[in-house]
């Protein structure tokens, strides 16, 4: 499945609107359909200093959202 998504490409830079690949929900997992989403302010703190919040990993933020569960992983 294909998705919209916010990507900061480089600190300072402004945020890319960009189409990602999401994965099928794993075990014990569920997939949300989010219809809205915000960054909260320590988040956008610390993208301005900055400050790294992963170690090379992809990250997504956004850590107010507003969804519908989609689809349920098998157990």
């Amino acid at each position: 499945m294909r998705a919209k998504a916010a990507v900061l490409t480089g600190f300072g830079k402004p945020l890319e609107i960009r189409e990602i690949d999401v994965a099928d929900p794993g075990p014990e997992e569920v997939q949300v359909r989010i219809v809205a989403s915000g960054v909260c302010g320590s988040d956008a703190k610390a993208a301005r200093a900055g400050i790294r919040c992963t170690r090379g990993r992809q990250s997504f933020r956004g850590t107010r959202a507003l969804g519908s569960s989609r689809r349920r992983g098998r157990r």
